[in-house]
C-alpha cells in the first residue's frame, strides 16, 4: 500500500512539473506571437498557459505560508512544552538518606 501511496505522489509531482515546463516554454516560444484574427487559438493557449503558472504561483505561496505557520506553531509549543516542565527531587526519585 505505501509504494502504490508513492507512485500515485510521483506520477502527480511528475505531471505538474511536466505541465508546468511545457506552459513556460510554449510562453517562451510564443513570446512575440501577432494575431491575425479575432479567435485565434494560439492566444486562447497563451491564456491558459497563464492562468496555469498563476495559479501554481499562489498555490505555492499557499504552501509555504501553512508550513511556515505549522513550523511556528510546532516552535511555540515545545518552547512551551520545555518551560512546563519542572523536575523536582521527588519526580528524579532523589532519597534523602542522614
Amino acid at each position: 500500500m505505501k509504494r502504490a501511496g508513492r507512485f500515485v505522489t510521483v506520477t502527480a509531482v511528475m505531471i505538474f512539473c511536466l505541465s508546468f515546463f511545457g506552459s513556460v516554454s510554449f510562453l517562451a516560444v510564443h513570446a512575440q506571437h501577432h494575431c491575425t484574427d479575432e479567435h485565434c487559438s494560439v492566444c486562447a493557449v497563451l491564456v491558459q498557459c497563464d492562468q496555469r503558472l498563476r495559479s501554481a504561483a499562489a498555490s505555492g505561496s499557499a504552501a509555504l505560508f501553512l508550513l511556515s505557520c505549522s513550523m511556528a506553531a510546532a516552535f511555540l509549543t515545545s518552547a512551551e512544552t520545555r518551560e512546563a516542565s519542572c523536575e523536582t527531587l521527588v519526580s528524579l526519585k532523589v532519597e534523602m538518606l542522614n
